[in-house]
């Protein structure tokens, strides 16, 4: 077949030349297909207004994402006696986060070095579980899924023990 056509249109896709050679037979690709629309898909290209509808629905889902993260910080200091606004201050509640987990305030400076500050989240996590009555299950719930078990802990019978480190469950 020398050519490839689309049944509505007349133009050609694809045009190739078979020959033979001392290998085997090879086909060369003597006219490759114009443009057909959008991506080679036969539609229009994405106008403004839908890529402005696209951008406007993934900020409208980020913003909400964040209000819901500020709420479930602000219940769970709340439920461990400090400010709920001290949640939505950037700098500000990883040092009350410190406090609640039981750290020395001076970690705060450890997350900004690169790979110590896992480290500080790792810990900060497990000690954040014990606090609150839970043990290391939630502590590893808190560190890889934390988008459920930090609002567990916010909106949950969880209770805040700031002395009792060992009031945990296994």
């Amino acid at each position: 077949m020398d050519s490839l056509r689309l049944a509505a249109d007349s133009t050609p896709l694809l045009d190739t030349v078979t020959t033979a050679s001392s290998s085997g037979w090879s086909a060369s690709s003597s006219a490759m297909a114009t443009s057909h629309g959008f991506c080679g898909f036969g539609m229009a290209p994405p106008g403004l207004g839908t890529i402005l509808a696209i951008f406007a629905g993934l900020f409208g889902f980020i913003a909400l994402v964040w209000i819901f993260a500020g709420w479930v910080g602000w219940k769970i200091f709340a439920k461990a006696g400090k400010p709920g606004l001290a949640a939505l201050i950037p700098g500000h509640n990883t040092v009350v986060a410190l406090e609640i987990a039981g750290r020395p305030l001076w970690w705060a400076l450890l997350t900004f070095v690169p790979f110590v500050n896992l480290v500080v989240f790792v810990v900060v996590s497990f000690d954040l579980a014990k606090r609150f009555g839970k043990g290391t299950g939630f502590g590893f719930g808190l560190l890889f899924l934390g988008f459920l078990f930090y609002p567990i802990l916010a909106f949950g019978s969880a209770t805040y023990h700031p002395d009792d480190t060992s009031s945990a469950r296994p």
